[in-house]
């Protein structure tokens, strides 16, 4: 069986977002697990802005990457 290798972007908060999606784009990665925490994901405002989730999915697609994992604590859940 045939699984996707993704990254978790929590230990590479120090970079831009963008830097973060080409890098993981040219190391080969299928996709990232995403962190609330770090700065990538502003949770509540992910929660009230479809367009904010789109402006995600568009970076991830621009790099060819996809979205296998958010990670959320115990009291908050989301789904882009």
């Amino acid at each position: 069986m045939s699984r996707p290798v993704t990254i978790f972007t929590a230990q590479f908060s120090d970079m831009p977002f963008e830097d973060f999606c080409r890098f993981a784009g040219e190391c080969g990665y299928d996709g990232i697990e995403l962190s609330t925490g770090g700065g990538y994901l502003d949770v509540e405002k992910a929660a009230n802005d479809p367009a904010y989730c789109d402006s995600i999915r568009k970076m991830l697609a621009k790099y060819n990457l996809n979205l296998w994992f958010k990670y959320y604590n115990l009291f908050m859940g989301l789904v882009l």
